[in-house]
């Protein structure tokens, strides 16, 4: 008995919207202005439901522009909000991220955010032809703090295509550097 009502509700919420026409359009038939208070109610609460996700993007938007890398675990505490509707917003910027000046990566079972002051840095470390574990050390465990973040950015940015071709591969920056 459970699972049947479970199921009419899964239906009820995916088909609202024709059920709600349905009874407008049966109510206007007996009284018109009711059935157009009803549509205009229900065209308000319908907006008004809006509201709650305009403003945690809003809020989302300012932490990335205020801080210059976090994680999921450490914005869901911030904005105190659920870790995975942090997540489920995160993985669709994610997706989304082609031609931004921000990476957002997936690492562990959780998103990290780097902004574009570490991605612009990154890039001209990688540039120069430093390997992951001379990134990681110019990084001095500050933004970024271990080798599968630094694999992880660099993939995120060429399947991007944000990153050019080194100039100086890593193997000869460290003959150079060893060398010289």
């Amino acid at each position: 008995m459970l699972e049947k009502s479970k199921v009419y509700l899964i239906a009820i919420k995916k088909y609202w919207i024709f059920i709600f026409a349905v009874i407008v359009i049966a109510i206007s038939f007996a009284n018109l202005p009711v059935a157009i208070w009803i549509t205009i109610i229900a065209i308000i609460v319908y907006l008004a439901s809006w509201i709650p996700s305009i403003l945690f993007s809003r809020n989302f938007k300012k932490f990335m522009k205020d801080y210059k890398t976090f994680d999921d675990i450490t914005l869901s505490k911030k904005i105190r909000k659920p870790l995975n509707k942090i997540q489920e917003h995160m993985f669709i910027l994610s997706q989304k991220q082609t031609n931004k000046d921000w990476v957002i990566i997936y690492i562990n079972k959780h998103y990290q955010f780097y902004n574009e002051s570490i991605i612009k840095k990154y890039k001209a470390l990688y540039n120069k032809g430093l390997g992951e574990k001379e990134i990681l050390e110019n990084f001095n465990d500050s933004y970024i703090k271990t080798r599968p973040e630094v694999k992880a950015i660099e993939e995120i940015l060429i399947k991007t295509d944000r990153i050019e071709e080194r100039s100086i591969s890593v193997k000869e920056y460290r003959d150079k550097k060893r060398f010289s």
